[in-house]
């Protein structure tokens, strides 16, 4: 019953699939509670002026290489009977078995479907940016630091006790009692655990004092027996926390990341598009050139906050420091300065919100998404003043979108005369009401009947997936349905409690007649009986 409830779900969607016409597929891997590979398939697509992300099966692979990914997408697919000839975009992460050129599952898919373009998600894109300026050596060593601090208290029950008995002496009723482990592989993520982080920081700062030098907290208790390893790591802990890089790089990494989380946020909504998504990151790197231009201004608040936060555990007599400056530095920095200040702000702040705009536009900016050129169909976009045009008034990275989505559109020829219309239509309109500014408002508006080429790209630019997070949510759900104790659950079965758990909205669809004849069907053998749901 389980199969066939499952069954009846997923044959509705495809119903909507094939009704759009046009679709994408969204697909990512995970490693299930029995150690087995099992590939999320979801899809992306447009129908009656609503933008859908659905979860359609998950299937086990028995390797991960692109070959294998490609070949059971496509193999769903046929047993599906969905047209690859309508499908336009693919999103995956960025590994080499999904993103390879030769050999990838991107390349191999388009081999069979070339007009579905590849989409890195965004949203790994931007984790990977912060990744990557992370790797300057100060937050790297603030991060790791922050890290190992909480695990050293989660995995002991008795430092963990010591620490809740100090939570309890300098604030009664906290927010938070204990620390949050950062993520290892979503870092905007890790703001979370920071912001916990900076809230039990006193606390963490006198707890490693009490198992250093215990004799100096006999109020806590003096029967704790540490041994040496754990009084090791304390002290070096200690001397983390104390220093002035330490206390610089995680305020910056606060402030930064904090920035960041909106956008993260942003990027991971369902059925986000990919004209939106590409103007909030645009949005948000001049968000970040702001900062770095006002550094003077942005970078006093972090110092002020740092050096206060150094004053809460040492004293009023605290002042940060800055190393000492050789005429040759390799390990680090080597900024002459006159202040301490200015020194963090060059060496630190400005190169690391550097690092982050850097890749930001490298991979957004110079290689934008899929579909940047029907960023001008946008009202707000192709009404502005400093939009680029071409001879025809026509934007050229427009051009080259309609010329890739000739065979879709019903007259290409007849593009520009359209273009011009539309352009007129929106000038028109826009002293009086305010101009639609998500893509799909502006789908809403366009009447096929006077702009059945527009209508159409519009459509295909709702239809292009932009992150892989549907696939990240259904994740989730198969941690609950498959735990440790239904670890030998047949294929079958966790495909049908699946489309269930994760498209439950389609429940209150199913027709019971339908899943009773179905059952009947199924099992021949059985008693004869007259069918109780009918006239």
């Amino acid at each position: 019953m389980i199969d066939i409830i499952g069954a009846q779900i997923r044959n509705s969607i495809l119903t909507e699939v094939r009704k759009a016409k046009y679709f994408s597929v969204i697909a990512d891997e995970v490693t299930d509670v029995a150690n087995r590979e099992q590939l999320s398939i979801s899809v992306r697509y447009c129908l009656d002026f609503s933008v859908k992300e659905v979860f359609l099966d998950f299937v086990q692979v028995e390797r991960i290489t692109g070959k294998s990914i490609a070949d059971a997408i496509l193999q769903k697919f046929s047993s599906w009977e969905l047209c690859l000839s309508d499908l336009r975009g693919q999103c995956y992460d960025g590994s080499s078995n999904m993103a390879g050129a030769k050999s990838g599952c991107k390349a191999l898919v388009q081999e069979q479907a070339p007009m579905a373009l590849y989409t890195h998600c965004a949203a790994h894109q931007l984790n990977l940016s912060i990744v990557a300026a992370c790797k300057v050596q100060a937050f790297r060593n603030a991060e790791s630091c922050i890290g190992e601090i909480s695990r050293f208290f989660k995995f002991s029950p008795k430092r963990q006790q010591l620490f809740d008995k100090v939570v309890e002496s300098i604030n009664p009723l906290p927010k938070a009692k204990k620390l949050k482990d950062a993520c290892r592989t979503r870092w905007v993520e890790r703001i979370d655990s920071y912001i916990v982080f900076l809230e039990l920081f006193p606390s963490v700062h006198m707890t490693l004092q009490a198992i250093s030098s215990p004799g100096q907290f006999e109020d806590l208790g003096t029967n704790w027996n540490w041994d040496g390893e754990t009084i090791s790591k304390a002290n070096g802990f200690l001397y983390q926390l104390e220093s002035s890089p330490f206390l610089i790089s995680f305020k910056i990494l606060l402030e930064v990341l904090s920035s960041l989380r909106a956008l993260t946020l942003k990027l991971q909504m369902q059925a986000i598009d990919v004209l939106y998504a590409y103007k909030e990151v645009k949005n948000t790197i001049k968000s970040l050139k702001e900062m770095r231009e006002n550094s003077q201004r942005e970078f006093n608040k972090i110092f002020t906050s740092a050096n206060k936060l150094g004053q809460d555990v040492h004293g009023s007599s605290f002042r940060l420091t800055q190393p000492r400056i050789n005429r040759r530095q390799v390990h680090r920095d080597n900024a002459q300065a006159s202040s301490t200040e200015e020194y963090y702000r060059i060496s630190y702040y400005n190169e690391f919100i550097s690092h982050i705009i850097s890749d930001l536009q490298d991979r957004f900016i110079e290689n934008p998404l899929h579909g940047f050129g029907l960023l001008y169909l946008l009202p707000t976009e192709c009404c502005s003043d400093n939009a680029e045009d071409s001879e025809d008034d026509v934007p050229g990275v427009l051009l080259q979108a309609v010329d890739f989505y000739q065979n879709d559109i019903p007259h290409a020829l007849m593009f520009p005369t359209e273009y011009r219309m539309w352009v007129r239509m929106w000038k028109q309109k826009q002293s009086g009401d305010e101009l639609p500014r998500k893509l799909i408002d502006v789908y809403k508006a366009c009447d096929y009947l006077n702009f059945p080429n527009i209508h159409i790209l519009l459509q295909l630019a709702l239809t292009l997936p932009i992150t892989s997070c549907e696939s990240e949510r259904s994740f989730s759900q198969l941690k609950l349905i498959k735990t440790s104790r239904r670890s030998t659950m047949i294929a079958d079965r966790l495909s049908g409690l699946a489309i269930m758990k994760v498209n439950r909205n389609y429940c209150d669809k199913l027709c019971m007649a339908e899943l009773v004849k179905s059952f009947m069907e199924r099992h021949p053998r059985r008693i004869k009986l007259p069918f109780i749901l009918s006239d």
